[in-house]
């Protein structure tokens, strides 16, 4: 009788028939509490209906069968479900003790160091999953974020590159790219990446912000002939107020100081930080879109 249970609780389950399945299996545990096959019944549907009682039914599972991948997977699940990120974190690290090939526990195992502040050991693990799936974008989207947050620009530069590469119509990873040249000091590769992004972003407005970004980069590169060049080719495209000022302050510096002041190079600075981050806003919530 207690098998039939087990076997027609099982059989919801599979058939999609949570409720049903939950039932049977929390009924069936009244007699046999450390069931594995009722724990992992009851555990399963209760996660996918979104009931509080899944991490507890799960909990039990692991404790009866500590090797069980699966019961591990949906307790780090619940976890998560539940706000638990630390409690999270250590279920997915359980199951990358019995599978450590499993690159979708390596993934969320990241996400949860990283929210936790161990951004290196996200990094790290990002890194193993991008080995084993290198064509996976959204790893290596999740990459260039983590290792920029760790000031690992180096890493985050070539995953940023690797997205590139693979669709030279993603804006988002081209940005990256630039961004990252510029952070690294690398002024005149920087330079040459935002010149490519004036053509690939063609969203309406944006051009002109890869021209301002060019034009810094020119700058702090100090070749200020060429830093004039992409100002007054962003006047073509940008009359407003940021234009005006990046193109006084460069024409300052090439022919002396004009009638009107030029404003200083950290105010200039402040704003071009401030489009920029701007920028990047709005490629980063078209790519959730």
């Amino acid at each position: 009788m207690a098998d039939d249970r087990v076997a027609e609780a099982e059989a919801a389950l599979a058939a999609g028939q949570l409720m049903k399945a939950r039932t049977l299996a929390v009924e069936g545990l009244v007699d046999d509490p450390s069931d594995p096959r009722l724990l992992r019944v009851a555990g399963k549907a209760s996660l996918e209906l979104e009931l509080d009682e899944a991490a507890r039914h799960l909990r039990a599972l692991v404790k009866v069968a500590p090797n069980d991948v699966d019961g591990w997977r949906d307790l780090a699940l619940a976890e998560m479900e539940e706000g638990d990120i630390s409690g999270s974190a250590t279920a997915f690290a359980r199951v990358l003790d019995l599978a450590p090939h499993d690159t979708s526990a390596m993934v969320h195992l990241a996400h949860a160091r990283h929210a936790m502040g161990q951004t290196d050991e996200a990094v790290s693990l990002l890194l193993q999953a991008c080995d084993l799936l290198p064509e996976r974008t959204d790893i290596l989207r999740s990459l260039v974020g983590m290792a920029r947050a760790a000031g690992a620009n180096g890493t985050a530069l070539e995953a940023a590159r690797r997205l590139a590469e693979q669709d030279p119509k993603d804006v988002l990873a081209a940005l990256d790219v630039a961004e990252l040249l510029l952070a690294e000091g690398d002024y005149r590769a920087a330079a040459a990446a935002f010149y490519k992004l004036r053509s690939a972003d063609v969203d309406d407005g944006h051009e002109a912000f890869a021209c301002h970004a060019q034009a810094e980069a020119l700058v702090r590169d100090e070749n200020w002939r060429q830093a004039l060049d992409v100002a007054i080719d962003a006047t073509r495209v940008d009359r407003h107020q940021l234009t005006t000022d990046l193109l006084a302050f460069i024409a300052a510096k090439l022919f002396g100081e004009a009638e009107r002041e030029a404003k200083s190079w950290p105010e200039i600075d402040a704003a071009l930080a401030a489009e920029r981050a701007e920028h990047r806003r709005m490629h980063e919530e078209a790519a959730v879109l």
